[in-house]
């Protein structure tokens, strides 16, 4: 309670809080696209040398390549990585286990070999490890990966978008 008074005052008196300082791209695709929709909602007035329509369709583009920026509106979203939370939550196979969470850079087939022998016994308390479902983990991390950079270079080409946006009209946000 005591850090969101102390956030509270903070933004009546600076216009900005300790917290928003941790992540300014955060707080500015989170606050910008906002006051951009409720400018839009409650305007009076458009620039000289743009009619009504005109600067309602430029205002949503600006508020959709912001919106489209942001993590956590973007559109487009990794289905790969529902896969991988699987591993990620004691799905994994035991060697990935055994040899430290999903550091697997270093584990080779021959271990995964190593591991079944020496656990032959308990087979029934552990799962035994399987050499496709290593590789299958492979598979999905670099899918993961490649589906990961595919967004950040459409989010970053909306953010270039917002913003030239942005600078073009910056001066006529205003009411």
């Amino acid at each position: 309670m005591f850090f969101k008074r102390k956030m509270k005052k903070q933004r009546q008196e600076k216009g900005y809080c300790d917290s928003d300082l941790y992540d300014i791209s955060y707080w500015f695709l989170t606050v910008v696209p906002n006051m951009l929709t409720e400018f839009n909602e409650k305007r009076h007035g458009y620039p000289g040398n743009l009619e009504d329509r005109e600067w309602t369709k430029i205002l949503n583009q600006m508020i959709y390549y912001f919106r489209e920026a942001n993590e956590d509106t973007c559109s487009r979203q990794n289905e790969v990585e529902e896969l991988t939370k699987k591993y990620m939550n004691f799905e994994l196979p035991p060697y990935i286990l055994k040899f430290g969470g999903l550091s697997t850079e270093d584990i080779k087939i021959k271990d995964c070999e190593e591991w079944n022998k020496a656990n032959e016994r308990n087979w029934n308390k552990f799962r035994i490890c399987e050499p496709d479902r290593y590789r299958e983990y492979q598979q999905i991390k670099t899918d993961m990966f490649n589906k990961d950079k595919e967004i950040y270079i459409y989010r970053n080409e909306c953010k270039e978008k917002a913003f030239e946006l942005f600078t073009k009209y910056f001066w006529d946000l205003w009411d």
